[in-house]
């Protein structure tokens, strides 16, 4: 349903907040899209179970995945419950990138 900007409840979400980058799993290459893919992955390595153009080299309708680096702007409230299966990891993610930058902190020496 076109909710606002002849955009879907989902892509509004995700051009005005989200746009993230995911990669074709025919081509491997990485696309920006407004559309929240990530809501249809088991998690966050799979690709997705529904299809979306790839403006790339396919030229077709492909399976997407989240890129790695953009896994961590999911909103949690708004990740999908499967990824979740091991405890959560989008928080368990930003509790360790929080370390990595503690530890760089206490690492600096000014002379």
């Amino acid at each position: 349903v076109i909710v606002d900007k002849n955009l879907c409840d989902a892509c509004l979400f995700g051009s005005s907040r989200y746009p993230l980058r995911y990669q074709c799993e025919r081509c491997s290459r990485v696309q920006r899209i407004t559309h929240p893919m990530y809501r249809y992955q088991e998690s966050p390595t799979a690709f997705s179970n529904v299809t979306w153009a790839c403006h790339q080299r396919c030229a077709d309708f492909t399976h997407w995945r989240i890129v790695p680096q953009d896994v961590r702007l999911v909103p949690p409230s708004d990740a999908p419950q499967t990824w979740n299966q091991d405890g959560d990891i989008i928080l368990r993610a930003r509790e360790i990138r929080a370390q990595q930058l503690r530890d760089n902190e206490t690492r600096c020496v000014v002379s």
